[in-house]
């Protein structure tokens, strides 16, 4: 009995151990939870703030985008509009060259149209030629410029009768007022020669009409002018002019010829065809011994 009552009590101890142990373990997980919780709560207002700031930095950067892709918008609409603009503002000068163009090659045909109407002309070209050069959309492979004087030399070398006056006039106004002209001659003096041609015919005419007249003329250099020493003549004032336009023109092309052996053989014929060795002196600082004129047989004047 003794035995018996011995073991029971150690049974039962063993189970009050065992749930001691059981309550302890219980304990301590509770408390590592509660722990854990702690430490997590603890963050809990910075997790909170990482969160707001987070996403008031994405709607920023969200505001950003779009606001960047308005402004691209409208950039890209301004940057249409204008090329559209530059396109209608090109096609109207282009189309207003054009006219003055056809009015100017148009000149020898049109006897209405005046000096002061090509000098005009010119201008308003130069004025396109400006607007135009400064459109982004230019295209600067096109020289429009030398397509302009090389239809006025055409004009001039195929359609100017320098025995009209106002031909004449239209020669030297080119001449003056657009200095491509002369760059184009120096490029091309072949057309400058054809030029000199005309111009000698036109001088041989006028001294056919008055001999004595162009035999006196002498160039004033300090004024610039011509002097009639011997008076006009059966010259009327028109006739004058147009002699001056003649003599003045011949000199503002030779200025611009630059072989030299050419220009020696005009020069003899301009002293030929005026009989005038003083006024080829005057303008050229050159006259010639009349022996060396005799080769132009097709001068009248080398046989007065």
């Amino acid at each position: 009995m003794v035995e018996t009552n011995s073991d029971n009590t150690s049974l039962d101890d063993s189970l009050k151990h065992a749930q001691l142990m059981k309550t302890y373990l219980e304990i301590e997980h509770l408390s590592k939870g509660h722990s854990q919780a702690e430490a997590i709560s603890r963050y809990i207002p910075l997790i909170s703030v990482v969160i707001a700031v987070g996403g008031f930095l994405f709607g920023i950067y969200q505001y950003q985008k779009q606001d960047e892709l308005a402004q691209k918008r409208i950039l890209f609409e301004q940057q249409k509009d204008r090329e559209t603009k530059e396109s209608d503002q090109a096609l109207r000068i282009q189309s207003q060259m054009r006219t003055d163009i056809e009015q100017l090659v148009q000149f020898t045909k049109d006897k209405q149209e005046t000096a002061a109407k090509v000098r005009f002309l010119l201008t308003d070209l130069k004025t396109y030629l400006e607007l135009e050069g400064n459109l982004k959309e230019h295209n600067f492979k096109t020289n429009k410029k030398r397509d302009i004087t090389s239809s006025l030399l055409k004009t001039i070398s195929n359609d100017c009768d320098f025995s009209q006056p106002r031909d004449v006039i239209f020669v030297q106004t080119i001449m003056t007022d657009w200095e491509d002209y002369k760059q184009y001659l120096k490029e091309h003096p072949e057309l400058n020669v054809y030029i000199f041609d005309k111009y000698i015919s036109a001088l041989i005419t006028m001294y056919q009409t008055d001999p004595s007249v162009v035999r006196g003329i002498r160039y004033q250099a300090d004024r610039r002018n011509f002097d009639y020493t011997k008076g006009y003549g059966r010259l009327d004032q028109a006739e004058t002019f147009y002699l001056d336009d003649l003599l003045a023109g011949f000199d503002d092309h030779m200025k611009v010829h630059e072989d030299a052996k050419e220009k020696e053989t005009y020069l003899k014929q301009f002293q030929a065809a005026t009989c005038n060795p003083a006024l080829t002196q005057d303008l050229f600082g050159v006259k010639f011994n009349p022996e060396d004129l005799s080769q132009f047989k097709d001068i009248p004047t080398c046989r007065a």
